[in-house]
This record gives structure tokens, C-alpha cells and sequence, in this order.
């Protein structure tokens, strides 16, 4: 089975698959229903789509059903729809999933033998926007039946299905009743993004509170999100630098997704931009990567249609120079939206630090985001270094640091400054094993040679290309050290590394 993969233009658009011959081809007894709640909707009401994976033929099936991930939108299920000039519907943000974006969620296995059935529903405006009222046809590809009986040949297996194709009307959205709607959507998120914490709680049950009342949120920002109208996205818009960064995860995503889906992104790109030097956007790292592809938006896209041409040799420069616009192209809108939060931070009260701070999240390997966080590694709050230390050590230790490159000791005063007592930090401790082996290796003779070892499990936290690794030897033919068989146990994976 292969699936349908077009290629996205510039509006987002992918090519229908071949209805006719997926339908022919499917599996006897096997099929996929599509039923809607009613057949006329309003420009940018939010549409829930039933599916029914039903089997009436001998061979057994299991239904994988997910109702969403982490990203915003399951991957093995896809809806498609014309308008009535045949004309196909815009995907507004399959294109952020070529970019590698993916998620992942709990998943139930419904079994299909017998004639029983499965249902699933799901949001059909992730995967379609309707940019104009009138009449569509929509239906829903999916290849979440597998093989029911797992073997060394079926193991990914599955049924390419097709629904049936199923008619609606978009009617126009009257203008009061647009802005009744965005009024309404900005209340609730306003109400549930507000913290009170109780006095008579603890400071736990005070999160687990303001949690839950900031995801209340995401059905009225997936409201605005789905509007897709200039109102729904200003609106979004002014949120961008309000949402709890404990929501980044959920609300976050559905808002940075209004935009990655309108249909104008560069044009999106430039609202940010103007918001941020009028001072009304404050900028974190989360905004930095929203308005970078938003604003490289076409490099990407004209990277895209190059990734599964097969090149001459004549073409790989051409190629190589595309990749390397898109490149360039992201980079400097980092840099240019940096510069405006920079120009703007009276107005936005926005320190120096915490730009800083949000230019190295976005890039850390970027030497001009890079530098000024080595130069002001003292500077940052007790919380903010602990975190720096945390992403020295995933970013350029290991198997993620740049080839031939050791930034490590960049960071060294910082370092040193949580080594020994009392903070015995592990992350010091391991960008000191890149930075000056000798000093980690001396550092960390003494903490197994004592009673009591400070800075952490050595198993969970060597992986076989980190310098300590090498250490295992020495520790094991040390005669002043007795170890316990579980320590000999550890000690001779490392070595093994």
C-alpha cells in the first residue's frame, strides 16, 4: 500500500489521491464510513467528523484509534475535500509536518471481525480550511487498519481506506456574529489563563488548579484557530505572550497553528513583527521559531518541491543553494525579530537577559545567540543557570554536540560554580568531562572512593561517547576503592562502552 503523498504548493494545497482506484482496491468487507452532524456550517465552524471502520469479511482487523496527539493532528487518518468547481481544499498546517514535526499519543486497538465496527471522531478543519462559502465534497483517507495476526512480514501491514464522499454547504459568517464569537472565545481564555492561588492549599495543589484551568482554554482558542478570519488571528495574536509556559505544550500549539494555517503566513510574519516593535508582543523563544517560519514560509516551500525530485548531477548545486536560502532565510528572521524586541524592550519592560536568554533557546548553536549567554553565564537567576547547565550539557556533550566543535569550556566559570558542596551538580560535573577530563576524572575518583556519592546514578548518565566513560578502567583497577557487586556491574557496562 502505498499512500498518497503530493507535494503542497505555496497555498498549502495537496492533490486529491486516486479515489476510484483506493476504493476498488480496498479489502472485501472492509470499509470506512464518514457521517456529519448536519451538512451547512458557517465559514470557520468547528466540524466533527464520525468515522466507522466496519468489517464483514472473513479476514480479522484491528482499528488503531487515536483522537489526537501532541502535535495537534494523528497521522494516519487525512480527510480531503473540492469545492464545487472542483477546486481542491487547502491542508493549513500539513506543511509544518514535512518540517518533522511530530507527536504522539495513547492509542486504543479496536478489533474488526465478525461485522464489528469501530468509531473514532475527530476535528476535520485540522486537515481543512475552507477559504470561501459554498458547496464541497469532502471524504477521509485513513491507514489505521492493520492486519489483525502480527507476524515477521505483516508487522506494518495495513488497509488504505477511503470513506464515502459526503456533501456540505459554507455559508458566509455574518460580521456581528464573528465578533460575538472572537468577544466570547477572548473572555474565556482571559478567565482561565488568570491565576488565583488558594492561601489554604499547597503549592502543589495550587499548580495542579492553575493548570487545569489554563488547558480550559483550548476549546476557545481551537474556536479561533478553526475562525481563521483577520479578527480570530489578531485576537490570537495578542495572546502569543500571555500563555502560561506550562501550556506550551497544548495551547500553545493550537494558537502558533492559527497562523502556520492562514492563508497569507509572510503576511502573518509582518503582524508579529509590527506588534513586537509597537511594543505590544513581548518576545520569548516560542515566538523567535513562530515568526521564523512564518516569514521563510516560501524558502521552505520551494525546498519542498525539490525534496523528492531525483537530481542530475547538473542540479545538486541548484539544490544546495535552495537549502541554503531556506537556511539563511530562517536565521535572519531570528535575528531581525531579536533586534525589534531589542529596539522595543522599553516599551515591553523586557530585559536584556531575558532576550538573551530566549535567543539562545531558540539557537543554541548559533554562535551570535551563543556568545552573549557565555558572557552573562553569571548574570542569570539561580533557576535560569541550573537550566543553562542542563542545556550545555544535552546540547554539546555526547552525540549532540557539533562535529569537531567543544563549546564546553565556554562555560566552565559557570560550572565550577556548582561543583562540590552543596549544589554537587551532575550536569556540571559532565560538561567538566568534556571541558578538562582530567579535573572530572579527579572529581569523580574522589566522590566513589567516598561513602557517600553526591552527584549522580553513573549508569544512567554515561552514554558511549562521553569522555568519563573511559574512566570505568581506572575506577575498576583502583585497589583503595572496594566496590559492591552492583557498582562492578555498572562499572563494567562503561567499560564495555
Amino acid at each position: 500500500m502505498t499512500r498518497s503523498e503530493g507535494l503542497f504548493d505555496l497555498s498549502g494545497i495537496v492533490p486529491n489521491p486516486d479515489y476510484d482506484a483506493i476504493l476498488a482496491d480496498q479489502p472485501a468487507g472492509l470499509r470506512l464510513t464518514m457521517t456529519l452532524p448536519k451538512d451547512h456550517f458557517y465559514q470557520g465552524e468547528k466540524i466533527a467528523a464520525t468515522l466507522t471502520y466496519s468489517n464483514t469479511g472473513k479476514d480479522s482487523y484491528a482499528a488503531l484509534i487515536m483522537r489526537g496527539d501532541r502535535s495537534g493532528r494523528i497521522q494516519d487518518v487525512r480527510f480531503f475535500g473540492q469545492d464545487e468547481h472542483g477546486a481542491p481544499v487547502a491542508d493549513p498546517i500539513g506543511w509544518i509536518y514535512m518540517r518533522g514535526i511530530s507527536g504522539g499519543g495513547p492509542t486504543q486497538s479496536k478489533e474488526l471481525k465478525d461485522g464489528s465496527s469501530a468509531e473514532n471522531t475527530l476535528i476535520i478543519n485540522q486537515w481543512l480550511r475552507f477559504d470561501h462559502p459554498g458547496t464541497y465534497t469532502i471524504f477521509a483517507e485513513a491507514a489505521n487498519v492493520r492486519t489483525e495476526t502480527v507476524t515477521a512480514t505483516n508487522y506494518d501491514k495495513s488497509a488504505h481506506l477511503v470513506s464515502n464522499k459526503v456533501t456540505i454547504t459554507i455559508t458566509p459568517l455574518p460580521p456581528d456574529q464573528e465578533k460575538t464569537i472572537v468577544d466570547d472565545a477572548l473572555l474565556q481564555i482571559v478567565a482561565a489563563y488568570d491565576r488565583h492561588d488558594d492561601p489554604k492549599l499547597t503549592h502543589a495543589a495550587n499548580e495542579d488548579k492553575a493548570h487545569t484551568m489554563a488547558y480550559s482554554a483550548v476549546p476557545a482558542i481551537e474556536t479561533l484557530r478553526y475562525l481563521q478570519t483577520p479578527l480570530a488571528r489578531a485576537a490570537l495574536r495578542s495572546r502569543l505572550d500571555k500563555t502560561p509556559e506550562y501550556m506550551l505544550a497544548g495551547g500553545h500549539f493550537e494558537m502558533d497553528a492559527a497562523l502556520l494555517g492562514a492563508p497569507d503566513r509572510p503576511k502573518e510574519a509582518q503582524f508579529i513583527l509590527d506588534d513586537v516593535q509597537a511594543g505590544r508582543l513581548k518576545v520569548d523563544n516560542s515566538l523567535i521559531g513562530l515568526y521564523a517560519q512564518l516569514k521563510s514560509y516560501p524558502q521552505f516551500m520551494e525546498q519542498m518541491a525539490w525534496e523528492r525530485r531525483t537530481l542530475t548531477p547538473a542540479q545538486i548545486p541548484q539544490r544546495q543553494a535552495i537549502d541554503a536560502a531556506w537556511d539563511k532565510a530562517e536565521k535572519n528572521a531570528e535575528k531581525e525579530i531579536l533586534a525589534a524586541a531589542t529596539a522595543a524592550s522599553s516599551k515591553t519592560g523586557a530585559s536584556d537577559l531575558d532576550l538573551i536568554w530566549s535567543a539562545f533557546l531558540t539557537n543554541p548553536y548559533d554562535a551570535d545567540f551563543r556568545a552573549p549567554v557565555v558572557t552573562h553565564q553569571l548574570d542569570f537567576s539561580h533557576d535560569r543557570q541550573l537550566q543553562l547547565l542542563r542545556l550545555v550539557e544535552t546540547c554539546f556533550c555526547g552525540h549532540m554536540a557539533p562535529p569537531g566543535k567543544n563549546y564546553t569550556p565556554d562555560f566552565l566559570p559557570l560550572v565550577r560554580l556548582y561543583l562540590g558542596s552543596p549544589a554537587y551538580n551532575r550536569n556540571a560535573l559532565m560538561i567538566l568531562s568534556y571541558a578538562r577530563p582530567d579535573e572530572a576524572h579527579a572529581i569523580t575518583l574522589a566522590d566513589w572512593a567516598s561513602p557517600i556519592h553526591h552527584y549522580f546514578n553513573y549508569d544512567a548518565h554515561f552514554d558511549e561517547d562521553a569522555p568519563m566513560g573511559q574512566l570505568a578502567v581506572t575506577l575498576l583497577e583502583n585497589p583503595k576503592i572496594k566496590w559492591t557487586g552492583e557498582q562492578k556491574q555498572i562499572l563494567d557496562r562503561m567499560r564495555k562502552h
